[in-house]
Parts: structure tokens; C-alpha cells; sequence
């Protein structure tokens, strides 16, 4: 980067920084360059200085950050980093405190050190003190059952001893003489061992080391302070380190080794939200400059992890997911190295941006290894949850039974709302509907709300509520909504309810199921008075999913009243769209749209039109486009071009699930993609390698789909027509969630492919054998024409062109086809009613609605594409009447004139 790009970069990250300080609260910051003189670490002062704890309410994460919860960055470092810091600072010493203090096995021997060696407390051994009772502490919470408050119990036990004062006190003394890279570690590892970071003596330290950084720049020390600081939830370490800031960022072009480059994304990861688009930029640049000069390779696991989750920040993950996956996949073949710690947060990575395929199964492996590990443990269990999560997310639908078995232990161990959040993710992914575990679930969430005492708490539990009944929405726990909603009452009453976020959840969790039509509306009232104006993106996308559930809504609400909350919401959409040029977040408003069911109106099409300008496209992305085009007809080509290009590009990081997606998007808008070779090809070698992980339906939809661009391979046909595929499809069947309607879509789907294959492959010599199914379904949802009055108006006309003689009506064809009117013209095209010479010609005559359409590029959609070829391929000359051309023409003649066109043209 040159220098007066750096500038440019500079100046934005300081007005980033001080507009972030501009909105936060802060209390204290004389704490940052004074402390106290009057014996501030004496053993009653330093335990009531350890109890203040530093806060503030306006401290939150972002309601767009919050969309993504299931487990947040973990700070701990994994134990390779303690061993590693002794070993670094300490490795080679021989001398006397070295030797006693490494073999140290309990907190006790390291104090008895102190209290003998008074004389030993220099620099350096004061820091092996610290470092020596972090790593028996290490130790101490892996043999902990209770994982809740293990750092304030261990902290606690510590402050008994005054030899810990001593430790203090002695740092004090020497604070501006103590060597900057011991007192880098020094401070790490007292934040480590429970001392707070608020605390007046480590803001000194702090302090310190900041003065120190000035004077003499390293990014070692740079990366301890960074680190032990930004845990503080407030604006206070950003005032300490706001002049290191540019020195940080110019250090990107000078990174040279691996041990640097760690260092600096420790940095980078810690101000995370000071960050610029051009930072990550020079940043990644830089990083594959390394990996091109083969400084950073494979073997780096713990660089790589590092530099992934600076990129994985909720704001640009999407942005530079094709870059994160990069760095997935070069790490691959040494994933095990990692600790299940580092295994978690990489799961959590790859299940945001949904890739890279090729190493889901290597991750999936080693967190199996873990799971076996600690599976007969008593401690460890929000670990396990974790570990069990990563091997249900993406796995083969065959697992599900025993997943929905193993399910119940981890439930027993469940007693947090962390937990409970994830195992709500669970639920729902497994689709459980034993009702007796539904109950289990919430009777425990009834336990930890009894226990909640804070208003965030109740605000999770309710919005985990909300989340798991609009999936399963034929789950209801009374006794829960009850306790809920007097507590939002509590809330309304007493004023809490300021918060935007909170108030949202709150309206939504009323909306869906208060009976209290007084609150409702007094929330009603504050919704449109106070909060209307302060719509997000999530919680328009919240609020919808509310009014999607219709049938709740409708006892309890008034329908002027919700179609009432749908202006608002749509409002705020346009308001939206106007001030965000962000292609994904107005996706998530067209997600919105589609769940309130409000998508024919202008706003929402320039948004789905919008879509083109796309500058990075991800998995996530595809995802979300292959719902909103699926769910609402409209076909923007450029937009399918763009993500057909990314899954050519990225072959290995593309999953099969969104390769399906994709792939079922262009048969379903009939859309022919570009490069046709080699998109099929990448899609093709996709789904077989994630085969066991589609469901029945996403794999016979791929099928079809491919059959219908005339790409499917011969395997496909093979393994889909053949006994055991069909023993396979009909335990997943009975094993189903949704049991009235699942069954029926997969054998819907398997009828469609049967007669591709026999009408298109007959080469295949694939039997007919869905004549029941046709059957039964034309007996279910057979036509009456007395009723059907399209059909009724236009065979009015139809026979003022046509003789009735010549005209058959609804007629039934082979492979389960229905045509509205079938025509029988000879040689000269005049009608005939000769229907067995082989000179006649059958016109199939078809109505084809607007739903048969698609928007904005419109044409016929895939299926009713594929009818019009199996029609000709029948024997028939497919003709269409357009029912809105038909219906828009005033006058008889006119109506008369344009059929015969049709007939005859």
C-alpha cells in the first residue's frame, strides 16, 4: 500500500474511532492516566477495587450482529498459548526461580515461592509468577464441573493469599521501569487469572504499556495489550490505544513472518469494528502475498484460524467469504491440530457462510474425535453441545433418528440461555416433534426465566420462543407465553422498554400471542408513536415473520390493524432501500416482504431488480437470492449469471446444498446458465460428493432439474430407479416431520422424473410406474368445469372458431398430462372429426395464467415448459392462450378473433 493511500486509510479509521467514542457513555477515564497514590493495592482496597465492574447499557452488539447468535467470539486462549508464553519469554533460563516455578504444580507452591524469595521479585520473575499460576489455572477449569463462574471462584480463592499482594504491590513499584515485554504478558495473564480489566491497577499497566508502545512500537507487546483490553465493554480502550491505531494499520505492508502476521491480527481482530473496507483490502492482499511466497502455508493452523476470524465480522463476512474459504481449505489437512475450542469457532465460520464443501467432512471428523473424548464427562458441557451441534448441522438425513435419541442427554444438561439457544437451532434443524421433548425443552426455559434477573435474559428466552414456533408452529407452551408476557407488562409499565430491540421483541411476542387486547394496543400505540421510525432490517424481518403466522394473528388481532403494521413495514422497506445500497441487507428486506406476504408492489421489484449491482457474491447470498426469486417469479439474468460464475469459480467451497438450490432456481424460472459445460460439471461432482447430506426431495429435484437442461449422468439414473434407492426414500418418508405434506412432494417429484425419463430417455428402458399415483391424483384434484369459470368463458368462444364435434375438453393423456381443450385439424388445418387417420393433427390448447409466468424477463417457467415438450413429444402441437391477454379484450368479436389466431396461426 503507498503511502498516501495509507493516509487516505488513516484519517478514515480515526474518524471511525472518534465517531464510534461521539455515541458511547463512558465513566471513569481519569482511571486512564492516574491512580492511586494512598495505598490503592493494599488487600482491603485491591478487593474492593476487584469488585467494581465496568458497564454500560448503551454497550451492545448491533441488531445486525445479533441475527447471527449462535455462539459469540470466544477470547480464551487455547493452551498451547500459555505453554507457549513461557516458553518463549522463559525456554532457555537455568536459574533458580526458572526451574522452581516451572515445576510447580500447585497456586499454593508458587506463593510459598513468593513468601520465601522476596529478594527473586524482579521484572522477569514476577512475570514467571503470573505466567506459572495462569497455566495451573488452565488446569484447574478443565478438571471444573461447573463452567458458569470458574474464573471468579479461582479469582476469589486467589485474593486470600496476601502473597498475591505482594505480587501486585511489586509491580506497582517497578510499573515505569518494568520491562514492556514482560509487562505485555504480565497484564495478559492477570486478566486471565480473573483480575478485572477495569481495575485501576491494570488501566495503569495499560497505561504503561501504551507509553511504552509510543516510545518504541512492537507488535508482540501491541498484541498482549490489545488483547487484554478490548474485553472491556466500553469506549475506554479505544481512548488508550487511539494513537497506535495508524501504526498498527501501516504495519500490513511490512509483515514478513508468520509470528508478525499473528500478532497483527490479534490487533486487527480486537478493533474490529474501527476497521475500513480498505484496511481488509491491504489486509487480504497481504495475506496472499504470503501465501503465494509460501511464507504462510498449510502447517499454520493457528495464523490461518486468525486471520479468518477477522475477516468472519457480522459486517463483512458475506463480503469476503470467498476468501475466508480460501483460507479453509488451505489449512484442510491439518484441521486436527486444532483444539475443540479453535474447532468450534471454525465450525461456526464455515455454518455462517456456508462453505467450504470440501472441508466439511474433515471438520465434522475431528469434532467427533472431541465428542467421543469427552462424551462419558461430566464437565465440558456447553463444549459438547457445541461438538454435537457441528455434527448435526449439514448431516445426512439417515442420522436424524439417533440424533433426535442422542438429543435428550444434552437436553438434561441444558441450564443456561446460551444453551438453550443452541439447542433451539437444534430443535429445529432435527425438526423434533415429540411433544414430550418440546415440553422438556420449555418447562426448562420456564426454570432459567424463574432465575432471570435481568431484562436482557427474558428478551433471549422470548425471542428463542418466537424463532422455535415459526417452525413449528403446532407447539405451543401456555404456561411459558404466560410468564412472558407479565413480565413485558412489568416492563411496559415500569418504562424499559426504550430499547429498540427490545421493544420489537416484545411487540412481536404480544402480537402473536397476547390476549390482553388492552396491552396489545397501548403497544401497539408506542409502536407507531415511538419506535416505527427506528425499523431495522432485523427487525422488519422479525416483525414479518410475526404476521406470517396468520392463523394466531387473526384471533387476536384485527385485520385493519395488521394490514395497518404491513404499510408501516413496507414504508420502512423503501426507506430502507433508499438509504442502503447493500444488495444482501435489502435481500433480507425482500425475505421480509415474502414472509408478510407484500411482494406485489414496486418497492419490492426495484429491490429484486437491484440485485444486478451485486459486488461479491457468496453461498449465503445464492441462498438468499434462490429463495426470493423461487418465492417470487422474478428473473433478473444478470443476477443468475453472477452466481452461476461463483459457483463455477469456487468448486470447492460451493456446498451441494446450495449447488441444488441454484441448480432448481434455473430449471424453475427456466433460465439456461451461462457456461453450461462447466457449470453442470461443478454442480454434477457437487451433489455426488454431498449426496448422503441432501435430503430425497433436494436430490430428485437435482435429477429432474439436470434431465430438463438434458445433463443428468447415467449414475443418477442408475442409483434413483432402483430397489434399494426406493427402500432408502421410504424410511426417510416415514420417518418425516411433515407428514402431510413431504411425502407427497417427494413422490410428486419422483412421478416427474419417471416420465421425463421414459418420454425423453427411453433408452434407459425406465418402466412406467407411477399409473396409481396419476391416478389418485387426478381423483383428488380433479377440474369441474361448472366451477372452473376461466375454462367455461373461453370454451364459450372457442366454439364460435372450432365445431364441439372437434373439440375434446379436459382430456386426459398418458403419463398423467391434462389439457384443457385438444383440437383434431386435418392436412388443410380445418377441423376434423376424423381422429384416427394418421393425417390428423392434434393441437393441445392450453391456459396459462400469470403464475405460469415469470417476472420482469418474462417467458413460460420451467415446469410448464417441460409440459409443452412432453405434449410435443406426444404428438401434439402445443398452443397458448394467455388468460390476462384473453381477459383484457372488451368485445366478443375481438375475444373470437384472438382465439382463432391462436388456433390457427
Amino acid at each position: 500500500m503507498n503511502i498516501s493511500k495509507h493516509l487516505v486509510n488513516l484519517c478514515g479509521l480515526c474518524y471511525k474511532t472518534r465517531r464510534v467514542l461521539s455515541k458511547k457513555s463512558y465513566i471513569n477515564l481519569a482511571a486512564l492516566d492516574t491512580y492511586n497514590s494512598d495505598g490503592l493495592f493494599s488487600k482491603s482496597t485491591f478487593k474492593e477495587k476487584c469488585k467494581y465492574k465496568f458497564s454500560s447499557t448503551e454497550f451492545t452488539s448491533t441488531d445486525y450482529e445479533a441475527t447471527t447468535d449462535l455462539y459469540p467470539y470466544i477470547d480464551s486462549e487455547p493452551n498451547f498459548q500459555q505453554e507457549y508464553s513461557w516458553s518463549k519469554l522463559f525456554g532457555n533460563d537455568t536459574d533458580i526461580s526458572s526451574n522452581i516455578l516451572s515445576k510447580c504444580a500447585s497456586v499454593e507452591e508458587v506463593l510459598q515461592f513468593v513468601k520465601e524469595h522476596p529478594d527473586y521479585l524482579t521484572d522477569k520473575c514476577l512475570t514467571q509468577v503470573i505466567l506459572a499460576m495462569s497455566n495451573i489455572q488452565t488446569i484447574y477449569f478443565y478438571h471444573m464441573n461447573d463452567e458458569g463462574a470458574r474464573r471468579d471462584d479461582f479469582f476469589k480463592k486467589l485474593l486470600e493469599y496476601k502473597e498475591f499482594y505482594t505480587i501486585v504491590s511489586s509491580i506497582e513499584k517497578k510499573l515505569s521501569t518494568y520491562n514492556p515485554l514482560y509487562l505485555s504478558y504480565a497484564i495478559f495473564h492477570l486478566r486471565k487469572l480473573g483480575v478485572p480489566v477495569e481495575n485501576n491497577f491494570m488501566q495503569s499497566m495499560a497505561v504503561q504499556i501504551k507509553n511504552n508502545l509510543e516510545e518504541n512500537f512492537s507488535l508482540e507487546i501491541a498484541a498482549n495489550l490489545f488483547k487484554t483490553i478490548f474485553v472491556e465493554n466500553s469506549v475506554r480502550p479505544c481512548y488508550i490505544v487511539i494513537n497506535l491505531l495508524p501504526v498498527v494499520v501501516q504495519h500490513i505492508d511490512k509483515i514478513e513472518n508468520i509470528q508478525d502476521l499473528e500478532y497483527l491480527t490479534i490487533c486487527l481482530k480486537n478493533i474490529s469494528y474501527l476497521l475500513t473496507d480498505d484496511i481488509l483490502k491491504s489486509f487480504k492482499s497481504k495475506v496472499n502475498k504470503l501465501i503465494e511466497d509460501k511464507v504462510l502455508m498449510e502447517k499454520h493452523v493457528h495464523a490461518l484460524l486468525k486471520i479468518i476470524l477477522v475477516f468472519n465480522h457480522p459486517r463483512w463476512r458475506l463480503s469476503y467469504s470467498e476468501f475466508i474459504s480460501k483460507c479453509i481449505l488451505l489449512m484442510e489437512e491439518h484441521i486436527h491440530q486444532l483444539n475443540f475450542t479453535d474447532l468450534e469457532l471454525l465450525h461456526e465460520v464455515l455454518f455462517l457462510i456456508q462453505e467450504p464443501g470440501d472441508a466439511l467432512n474433515t471438520i465434522q471428523r475431528c469434532s467427533a474425535k472431541f465428542l467421543q473424548q469427552l462424551e462419558d464427562s461430566q464437565t465440558h458441557r456447553q463444549a459438547r453441545l457445541k461438538l454435537f451441534s457441528s455434527l448435526i448441522f449439514f448431516s445426512s438425513p439417515i442420522n436424524t433418528i439417533q440424533f433426535r435419541e442422542d438429543l435428550h442427554k444434552y437436553l438434561s444438561d441444558n441450564n443456561t440461555i446460551e444453551n438453550l439457544t443452541a439447542l433451539r437451532k437444534i430443535y429445529i434443524y432435527l425438526k423434533v416433534s415429540d411433544t414430550k421433548m418440546n415440553q422438556r425443552y420449555w418447562d426448562n426455559a420456564c426454570q432459567i426465566l424463574k432465575r432471570a434477573q435481568d431484562i436482557e435474559s427474558v428478551m433471549k428466552l422470548a425471542d428463542n420462543y418466537l424463532k422455535f414456533t415459526s417452525i413449528n408452529s403446532k407447539y405451543r407452551h401456555y404456561a411459558f407465553e404466560y410468564h412472558i408476557l407479565q413480565l413485558l407488562q412489568k416492563y411496559y409499565n415500569e418504562r424499559l422498554l426504550y430499547r429498540p430491540s427490545n421493544f420489537f421483541t416484545s411487540f412481536c411476542f404480544a402480537l402473536a400471542y397476547c390476549r390482553d387486547v388492552k396491552f396489545f394496543m397501548k403497544l401497539y400505540q408506542s409502536y407507531h408513536e415511538s419506535f416505527v421510525k427506528q425499523l431495522s432490517i432485523p427487525n422488519c424481518l422479525k416483525i414479518s415473520q410475526t404476521l406470517g403466522l396468520s392463523s394466531s394473528i387473526e384471533r387476536r388481532v384485527a385485520k385493519l390493524c395488521k394490514e395497518d403494521i404491513k404499510a408501516s413495514l413496507l414504508q420502512a422497506t423503501e426507506k430502507l432501500f433508499i438509504n442502503n445500497n447493500d444488495v444482501m441487507s435489502n435481500s433480507l428486506l425482500v425475505k421480509a416482504a415474502i414472509f408478510r406476504n407484500d411482494i406485489d408492489n414496486d418497492v419490492i421489484s426495484d429491490m429484486l431488480l437491484y440485485t444486478k449491482n451485486i459486488e461479491r457474491v457468496s453461498s449465503k447470498f445464492i441462498e438468499t437470492i434462490c429463495f426470493n426469486f423461487a418465492r417470487t417469479d422474478f428473473l433478473v439474468p444478470e443476477t443468475l449469471n453472477r452466481c452461476v460464475e461463483y459457483v463455477v469459480r469456487n468448486r470447492r467451497s460451493i456446498m451441494g446444498f446450495n449447488a441444488e438450490r441454484l441448480l432448481n432456481l434455473l430449471y424453475y424460472l427456466n433460465y439456461y446458465p451461462i457456461y453450461p459445460d462447466e457449470f453442470f460439471q461443478v454442480v454434477t461432482d457437487v451433489i455426488i460428493r454431498d449426496q448422503e447430506r441432501l435430503s430425497t426431495l433436494a436430490y430428485l429435484q437435482t435429477a429432474l432439474s439436470l434431465s430438463y437442461f438434458n445433463r443428468i449422468p447415467n449414475s443418477f439414473v442408475k442409483q434413483i430407479f432402483n430397489v434399494e434407492f426406493l427402500d432408502k426414500l421410504d424410511i426417510e418418508l416415514t420417518n418425516s416431520y411433515f407428514r402431510d405434506s413431504y411425502p407427497y412432494r417427494v413422490k410428486y417429484i419422483l412421478m416427474q422424473l419417471n416420465r421425463a425419463m421414459c418420454l425423453e430417455n427411453p433408452e434407459y428402458n425406465i418402466p412406467w410406474f407411477h399409473k396409481k399415483f396419476v391416478e389418485n391424483f387426478q381423483k383428488n384434484f380433479a377440474i369441474d368445469d361448472v366451477s372452473n369459470r376461466c375454462h367455461m368463458r373461453i370454451r364459450e368462444y372457442l366454439l364460435n372458431v372450432v365445431p364441439k364435434t372437434s373439440v375434446l375438453e379436459n382430456s386426459k393423456l398418458p403419463y398423467g398430462y391434462r389439457v384443457d381443450f385438444v383440437i383434431h385439424t386435418d392436412r388443410d388445418q380445418q377441423p376434423t372429426t376424423d381422429f384416427n387417420d394418421p393425417q390428423t393433427m392434434k393441437l393441445a390448447l392450453l391456459i396459462k395464467y400469470s403464475d405460469s409466468y415469470t417476472k420482469n424477463c418474462v417467458h413460460l417457467k420451467g415446469q410448464d415448459m417441460l409440459k409443452n415438450i412432453h405434449l410435443e413429444i406426444l404428438g401434439y402441437k402445443v398452443k397458448i392462450i394467455k388468460w390476462d391477454d384473453f381477459a383484457n379484450l372488451l368485445y366478443s368479436v375481438e375475444r373470437v378473433e384472438f382465439i382463432r389466431n391462436i388456433i390457427f396461426s
